[in-house]
């Protein structure tokens, strides 16, 4: 569970958390039921903090090994890179 474990400073995640306050469902009269996600200013930054909260445990401070990339290799010759 994220929320336990999270902190916000107000003045730097201020737009963050406006977001996630102002995040909202479509409901339709019909059905009554929570739709998609309204396509608004807000989604953007609660569909962030969404994909943080699927991956936090996954998340870690220690230092990871350096991994070596292989050199650059243009796939068009021709290209003069």
């Amino acid at each position: 569970m994220m929320w336990p474990r999270v902190y916000m400073d107000e003045e730097k995640c201020a737009r963050l958390m406006t977001c996630l306050k102002r995040f909202r469902r479509g409901v339709p009269e019909s059905t009554g039921e929570p739709g998609a996600p309204v396509k608004d200013e807000y989604r953007h930054g609660a569909d962030a903090f969404g994909g943080l909260a699927t991956i936090v445990d996954q998340l870690t401070n220690e230092e990871r090994k350096t991994v070596k990339t292989p050199a650059y290799v243009s796939l068009d010759p021709g290209s003069g890179m």
